[in-house]
This record gives structure tokens, sequence and C-alpha cells, in this order.
């Protein structure tokens, strides 16, 4: 049986799963997503929008090509749906670089890396 994959990341999922895998509070999420924002690791983190742009969503199928092989890349890439009301001025919460695992960036510590491990592999 195959799965289907979880959406991106919008804040108040992101601020689920901190708490859930890394036992992070939201104030503590908030302000270590800032500083991966602030330092260009991952785009807006307050955002209702499911949306990823066309050249995210291409990184990401050449990565995985790249990095596991052609039979895990879709077809077709999925599309995500934001729910009613949701603002579309910015994408999913995401990394801007996903050939860059956080022990390739310069961060400040281990609880920024989860973080951005955390995002990186929804």
């Amino acid at each position: 049986s195959t799965r289907q994959p979880k959406g991106p990341f919008i804040t108040s999922t992101l601020q689920q799963a901190a708490s859930t895998y890394l036992s992070f509070d939201v104030k503590k999420t908030m302000s270590l997503a800032q500083k991966l924002y602030e330092g260009g690791h991952i785009t807006y983190m307050r955002t209702d929008s499911m949306h990823l742009s066309k050249d995210a969503v291409e990184a990401c199928r050449q990565y995985i090509h790249e990095e596991l092989g052609e039979e895990y890349v879709a077809e077709e890439p999925r599309i995500y749906t934001s729910g009613k009301g949701a603002q579309q001025a910015h994408e999913a919460i995401r990394p801007t670089d996903v050939t860059k695992p956080s022990a390739k960036l310069k961060l400040e510590d281990s609880s920024m890396a989860a973080l951005y491990d955390l995002i990186r592999r929804q």
C-alpha cells in the first residue's frame, strides 16, 4: 500500500509538529523560525497558504530524482490546496534550498537545526 505525503507546513501545522516532535512551545518555534527566515533558510513562516512555487516543486522533484532515483518521483506533482479564506500572499513554509541539510548551514544551535530539519523533512 502507498501512503499519501503530508502537505507542506503552514504556521499552525508547524507549531503543532514542533510541539509534538521537538517539545517546542509556540514562542520558541516562531522565534527559531523567524531566525531561519532572516537567515534565508526558509520561506516566510507566518502563512496559511499551502501553495508551493513551481520552481520549488521542480527543485524538489530534481533532488528526489538525484538522491533516490526516478522511481520515487511521481509522474505529476501533487498540488495542495489551502482552506477557504487562506491568504495566498506567501508560499507554504519550506526550505529555500532543499538540497541543504542543516549540517551544511551555519545555524546558531541544535534547536534551530532540529526545526529546520523538521521543515525540510515535511
